[in-house]
Formats: C-alpha cells, sequence, structure tokens
C-alpha cells in the first residue's frame, strides 16, 4: 500500500471500526482498530502528514491503555486523553 487511495480506504475502514464500537461497545473490535492505527502510522504515504500521524498515535496509546496491563480485552470504554492533545 503506498498511494493516497490506500491511505484513504484504511481511514475509511478505521473510522467504521470506531463508529460501530462506539455504537455497540464490545471491545472485540479493539485489535482491529489498534491494527488499522498502526497500518496508517507506518504507511509511508503518511510521513508527510504529521496532524495525521499524531492522531493515530494518541488514539493507538488509547486504545493500548483500554486494553488494560493483561491484555486480555477488557471492557473498552471512551477515556479522556492525558494530558494535552493540542
Amino acid at each position: 500500500m503506498q498511494s493516497q487511495a490506500d491511505i484513504e480506504e484504511l481511514l475509511c475502514a478505521l473510522m467504521h471500526l470506531l463508529t460501530r464500537e462506539a455504537s455497540c461497545p464490545r471491545g472485540s473490535r479493539a485489535p482491529a482498530i489498534r491494527r488499522h492505527l498502526t497500518w496508517l502510522l507506518t504507511h509511508p504515504g503518511t510521513r508527510e502528514q504529521p496532524i495525521l500521524r499524531k492522531t493515530c498515535r494518541l488514539l493507538l496509546l488509547h486504545w493500548q491503555r483500554a486494553e488494560g496491563p493483561s491484555g486480555t480485552g477488557g471492557k473498552v470504554g471512551l477515556m479522556a486523553p492525558a494530558g494535552n492533545v493540542h
């Protein structure tokens, strides 16, 4: 994946996953959400998009924390970001 279309497809899939999780929280989508965020962070096409990368990095931290220390999934909910995100 290296085109702008690839990035757009990843973003669309991620938005779908996030929307589904927000409307019907289960936590089972967390691994897929983390994978999509990681793919966006490591995609060569996002190197020159610092705002997108920062957003993905902060969201990835959120979804990693939401999983909990045991790594068993647990309840995933919306959490306030730690610190200032601006």
